[in-house]
């Protein structure tokens, strides 16, 4: 996949391009069998990224938690 092709394909996955950009480039993967593939791929990647959500670990949260508890503690004690 060309560095261009790739390019274009984030920026109409992505909704960054005019609504004469976007039919441009689904013209043009239409007319071309790899990028048809190249494309689907990269739709089917970017819809599971959307899809993953990111959370801290247990011992993060009992940090915040310890720490948020510790300034309660000095705030009460004023």
């Amino acid at each position: 996949m060309s560095i261009l092709n790739s390019e274009e394909m984030m920026r109409y996955l992505y909704k960054e391009m005019t609504p004469e950009e976007s039919k441009e480039f689904i013209a043009k993967v239409g007319e071309t069998p790899d990028m048809q593939e190249q494309f689907s791929e990269m739709k089917e990647v970017v819809e599971k990224l959307e899809d993953i959500q990111f959370s801290p670990s247990n011992s993060v949260i009992d940090r915040i938690m310890q720490y948020g508890s510790s300034g309660e503690e000095a705030h009460s004690k004023e």
